[in-house]
């Protein structure tokens, strides 16, 4: 991929970026595979896999099975008693569950950074928004450095994956191939499934292909799992794991709408102190919130959807997606607000509708804005949190250390900037007209409307519709190759 960079200030921060990436490229290498004697939560689906292969229960307590294959030092240290990812996500750890945990550890990386790669490709390249090639090079220096990427790798989390598909299906929609985009995002919705959310873009949009291709791959994905790993396992996931996860709800790391109305209004687990402890307040927050949000992405993507027809009507061809874009951004921001649990690793998936964002707008204060919240979600939280709440961690007590609880203060400041974060991203999304620049290969911007050699023109509406004047002689002009249309031509356009 050849770059040309004529500026040389910019291209000695090319060569800085690309030195960066390099040595995060090292630093991540490192991490790929789990030291000796440790485990994270890729061992849900490892001891998952292997317990179908021998014959018990996919979603036996996690603690005994954890007992049986790394001894009891181990499983004293879990917090949660169940696997808590869906059956399909399970599935497809299966063939791993026959190598031991740190080989199928590595290989699942391995995979998931093979997926980024490709979901990169989709966003950055031709396919997607067609940036600079330069820009492979900063979007590499702040996320391979960032906290969501490393916590994604150490944990052996799906969200590489699930951004590659949800990449996919949107790459898939903007060319206008609704079968393959609902096959994308059904698959993404199978494996975690708060991304079925997104199927809310398609359906306001009235994309029925993609709608139905959607619920059939996330059907046929399901009864494949069935097949495979008994049909118990869902009556499992639904009385076992569900109820499991609602315990997580207000653990700090949890950044969606209801991690932070569960942190003030409703605390059950004792990492914080509730600045109201009252059940009705909580779930009265949540679901207005969630209501006010889908309702906000739904009139987004409604007038993302008129303003694509009337730019159409008005200059003949659609407006480069752009509209549409920062529709389908803002609907990953609302699906991560709704979600009833957000991790500091979905941040990962926040990388689509911030390029999204980056390439919707030349302003330099709204790049800044965007720059910031994007250091804010990639910076670990931890190096906030640790010097100004007392105790050694949130989950210190599965240790023996001393645990720390959150005033309300701090639950409504310092755990919940995240959250806020998102919720600006949200709000610059609705605002987003999408009517941009586009970015040439060399970098340089022009406008979507504009062909002229790269140059920044657009033609007036009414332009080819000027009365042409007539020389001294009063000759009438001659008629010169693509020349303006004559009035009764305007007219029959009209």
């Amino acid at each position: 991929m050849a770059v040309r960079i004529d500026n040389p200030v910019r291209s000695a921060g090319v060569a800085t970026a690309c030195m960066v990436c390099a040595l995060g490229m090292l630093v991540l290498s490192f991490q790929l595979a789990p030291r000796e004697g440790d485990i994270d939560d890729f061992v849900q689906e490892w001891t998952s896999a292997r317990n179908h292969l021998h014959g018990r229960a996919v979603y036996e307590d996690l603690h005994l099975s954890v007992e049986r294959e790394f001894g009891p030092e181990l499983a004293d240290i879990l917090p949660n008693q169940y696997n808590g990812h869906p059956p399909v996500g399970i599935l497809a750890a299966v063939p791993l569950g026959s190598l031991p945990y740190r080989t199928a550890h590595l290989v699942w990386n391995v995979l998931s950074l093979t997926a980024l790669a490709i979901a990169l490709w989709l966003i950055l390249g031709r396919v997607g928004l067609g940036l600079p090639a330069s820009a492979w090079a900063f979007v590499g220096a702040v996320l391979l450095w960032s906290t969501p990427l490393a916590r994604q790798v150490v944990a052996g989390q799906p969200n590489l994956i699930l951004l590659m598909l949800i990449a996919a299906g949107w790459a898939a929609m903007r060319h206008r191939r609704d079968g393959l985009a609902g096959v994308f995002l059904g698959t993404a919705a199978a494996f975690k499934l708060f991304p079925a959310f997104l199927f809310l873009y398609p359906l306001l949009q009235r994309r029925w292909r993609v709608i139905v291709a959607g619920g059939a791959a996330f059907l046929a994905l399901n009864v494949v799992a069935a097949s495979v790993l008994g049909p118990n396992v869902f009556f499992d996931f639904v009385t076992l794991v569900l109820p499991d996860l609602r315990k997580s709800q207000d653990w700090w790391l949890n950044f969606s709408l209801t991690g932070f109305s569960r942190k003030l209004f409703y605390v059950t687990s004792g990492h914080s102190v509730a600045l109201w402890q009252n059940r009705i307040v909580c779930y009265t927050l949540i679901g207005v919130g969630t209501l006010a949000v889908i309702a906000a992405a739904a009139w987004k993507v409604r007038f993302a959807a008129r303003q694509t027809a009337l730019a159409a009507e008005a200059d003949g061809r659609p407006d480069a997606e752009l509209p549409q874009d920062v529709a389908f951004a803002t609907c990953m921001l609302a699906n991560l607000l709704v979600s009833p649990i957000t991790w500091d690793h979905y941040f990962v998936l926040l990388l689509l509708p911030i390029l999204i964002f980056w390439k919707s707008t030349t302003s330099i204060g709204q790049r800044a804005f965007l720059l910031t919240c994007s250091l804010l979600l990639a910076i670990n939280v931890q190096w906030i949190w640790n010097p100004m709440i007392v105790g050694e961690h949130e989950l210190a007590y599965l240790w023996g250390g001393a645990q720390s609880v959150a005033t309300p203060l701090q639950a409504i400041t310092l755990l919940s900037y995240p959250f806020y974060t998102m919720l600006a991203l949200f709000v610059f999304g609705l605002t987003r007209s999408g009517r941009a620049v586009e970015t040439s290969s060399s970098g340089a911007a022009r406008h979507p409307h504009s062909h002229n050699n790269g140059k920044t023109v657009r033609k007036s509406r009414n332009a080819s519709f000027q009365r042409p004047e007539r020389s001294d002689n009063r000759q009438p002009p001659q008629r010169q190759p693509n020349s303006v249309a004559s009035p009764s031509q305007a007219q029959t356009s009209e």
